[in-house]
């Protein structure tokens, strides 16, 4: 039971020889005589660290050696040299990966929840239900060095595998200023398998979220029609960029919002702003084209670094960049060249996502069927506060923005981000 583990007093002295002990204390010395006495010490001294129980000793030896080793125990008991250690403050919560990636996302740091050690079991385990019978010698084990997991008020997340049977210890939250790290020690987002060059391609996904990016899967019922089905099915979350950082926080940002949501493809942005103007954008998309011209993308503005740098990684390629220009009724500006295409009511963000968009098609190979991912909602690098606003209120004199969004707010692990349904 716990509590009941056997540890030597640190108070005493234990000198080991051939066929004797010597307890050494502040009060007495003792000397302990018996054949191969100090061989028997020895190799059992390991064990009494505050991990094992008297009982669970001597089952771990054979059958002959038992009353050897009760003596040996009940001896050093007698001579002062053994103690219980001291319970551990804490709990192991046995459960589902989907369980546990839920309980973390609540976690906020403020929070002052006693500490825990979730263990997680994977659902698809054959042998789930005889978890129970290994649940109490799997928490005995892990109370082992319960010292270090629940020391500080600590949070930590284990593996159970049975095939064959480990415990691995996936991650360990010891104050609030560690809630920031559970992304970067879960390893959430990494890269992708696709070379890092010119661009930076990362993906998003893991197993204690093994219901998170999902796409509903459409089934066929004879004789009448196609229906959504309730299952659903995984979907790689991957993102090309030019910065690492800024394509990892968009990511963990769609990455909660669809896990918290369970709904994929809603539109996020990290600020409000940039959520407002990309409702606006994709309303101004819709406008039909009032004039359009041939262009060389090579002689556009490149007042932006990240157009300039993907300006520089395409002339590696090419010597021109023949495309269309258009203007939309709405004000907004489309390019397009082959089959890539962007629209923006900031012309140096539509350049720059159909740029993206070429990059990515020239450099790298994807399978067949492959979905075109959004470009990023990063208005506010293309424009300043004031002229984003100046844009809202545009927008609301022309009326184009009087369809009614409800924005909402999530922040989780310090990370913010908005979204909303319908955009």
């Amino acid at each position: 039971m716990p509590g009941s583990e056997l540890a030597f007093d640190e108070n005493c002295l234990i000198v080991a020889r051939d066929d004797q002990l010597q307890v050494i204390s502040r009060a007495k010395t003792t000397t302990l005589k018996t054949r191969n006495l100090g061989l028997l010490h020895r190799r059992l001294s390991e064990y009494i660290c505050g991990r094992y129980s008297e009982e669970a000793i001597l089952l771990a030896v054979s059958a002959p050696q038992r009353a050897s080793v009760e003596r040996y125990l009940a001896a050093l008991r007698t001579a002062g040299a053994l103690r219980l250690a001291a319970p551990i403050r804490g709990r192991f919560v046995f459960s589902s990966a989907e369980q546990i990636g839920r309980r973390l996302l609540r976690i906020r740091p403020e929070s002052k929840d006693s500490s825990l050690a979730y263990v997680a079991v994977d659902s698809a385990d054959p042998r789930k239900p005889s978890l129970a019978a290994d649940a109490a010698r799997l928490a005995g084990w892990l109370r082992g060095i319960g010292g270090q997991i629940f020391e500080g008020g600590r949070t930590a997340v284990y593996r159970l595998q049975t095939e064959p049977l480990r415990v691995s210890r996936e991650l360990v939250i010891d104050g609030p200023e560690s809630v920031a790290t559970i992304p970067r020690q879960l390893g959430i987002v990494r890269p992708t398998e696709f070379s890092q060059l010119p661009l930076v391609s990362l993906m998003a996904s893991h197993w204690l979220f093994p219901e998170t990016l999902v796409s509903p899967e459409t089934r066929f019922v004879p004789e009448t029609r196609f229906v959504p089905e309730t299952r659903f099915v995984p979907e790689t979350m991957s993102r090309f960029g030019v910065s690492y950082e800024l394509v990892e926080k968009r990511l963990m940002r769609e990455f909660f919002i669809q896990t918290l949501e369970r709904c994929p493809g809603l539109a996020c942005a990290d600020t409000l702003g940039n959520l407002r103007a990309l409702a606006l954008d994709r309303s101004a998309a819709s406008s039909p084209v009032e004039g359009s011209w041939e262009v060389d993308l090579f002689d556009e503005p490149s007042d932006h670094p990240q157009v300039a740098y993907l300006l520089s990684v395409l002339k590696t390629r090419v010597s021109k960049l023949p495309g269309m220009l258009s203007r939309l009724r709405s004000g907004a500006f489309e390019y397009r060249v082959g089959s890539s295409r962007s629209c923006s009511l900031l012309r140096l963000k539509a350049l720059r996502d159909v740029l993206l968009e070429i990059v990515r098609r020239m450099f790298y190979d994807f399978p067949e069927g492959t979905r075109e991912a959004p470009p990023e909602p990063d208005f506010d690098s293309f424009a300043t506060a004031a002229d984003l606003k100046r844009m809202f209120d545009t927008a609301e004199n022309l009326g184009r923005s009087s369809r009614c969004l409800r924005y909402r707010r999530i922040s989780c692990w310090g990370v913010t981000a908005y979204y909303a349904k319908g955009i």
